[in-house]
């Protein structure tokens, strides 16, 4: 049962995604999918070891998951400024280096309203500011650089490991 609710946890929360784009009204043109993947080592018969990407039937502490976010721009024009927030899902801690997405410029927070490169990221601690550690983060953002094009997409992604 709480494998369970800690499953729907992870979508509902991983569901929480924002997209910014400018002008304003082009982000409807916008659209996001997320998907939460488990990663899973699947043995063959000689032994030899590989990762597989699975839809989760059940989360456990220790497991790895895979959230990918794609974006598509259904609009007739290109999109400028888009921007894609998401928060790293509770119960769940960001794995380090593991935010990826095709010309975009990565940053982090651990407050959710400041973000920055994850080495500028600062925190304060007995009075003294020191780098943020990747388990404090709580949100990751993802700023593309170039314009997405009608009909263009990409996506990005991250992996956090499950408490």
């Amino acid at each position: 049962m709480m494998n369970m609710m800690k499953k729907n946890l992870f979508i509902i929360t991983a569901f929480m995604v924002a997209v910014w784009a400018t002008p304003a009204l082009a982000a409807d043109d916008v659209v996001l999918s997320l998907t939460a993947q488990e990663e899973v080592i699947v043995t063959d018969k000689s032994g030899n070891k590989t990762v597989k990407l699975v839809v989760p039937d059940h989360i456990e502490p220790g497991d790895i998951v895979l959230y990918s976010i794609t974006y598509n721009n259904k609009g007739k024009k290109s999109v400028d400024s888009i921007v894609i927030n998401d928060p790293i899902p509770e119960n769940t801690v960001y794995i380090a280096d593991s935010a990826t997405g095709k010309a975009t410029d990565i940053t982090f927070s651990v407050d959710g309203k400041h973000f920055a490169a994850a080495d500028k990221l600062m925190v304060k601690e007995d009075n003294k500011m020191r780098l943020a550690r990747s388990d404090e983060y709580h949100h990751v953002r993802w700023t593309l650089v170039s314009s997405v094009p009608a009909g263009g997409k990409g996506s990005v992604g991250f992996k956090a490991r499950v408490k």
